[in-house]
């Protein structure tokens, strides 16, 4: 004998539906957020090679992008940038 299943109550599969909307749309917000950071690195990267000003005016738009997405991340020119096409900025490793 087949058994049939017992329909969930209204308030749990509106709750169950909220809660997967919420976590596709984070889940695209993160996205957005890591593909954004990668052409941020690529554009500044290139910049950092050629000095070209429309590189900079791309680094200068993904950065407003980026603080729009993540209120954590704040970028500013370094003051001491070595020339172009010499070694760029170092990072102290612990």
């Amino acid at each position: 004998m087949a058994r049939e299943a017992v329909p969930a109550p209204r308030g749990v599969l509106k709750a169950y539906v909220e809660q997967l909307l919420y976590d596709v749309a984070r889940y695209e917000r993160e996205c957005e957020l890591k593909v954004k950071q990668d052409a941020f690195l690529d554009a500044y990267s290139a910049w950092r090679k050629t000095s070209h000003p429309v590189l900079r005016l791309q680094v200068e738009d993904l950065a407003r992008d980026l603080e729009r997405l993540d209120p954590t991340f704040h970028f500013t020119w370094p003051r001491d940038l070595p020339a172009p096409g010499q070694a760029g900025m170092s990072y102290a490793h612990a």
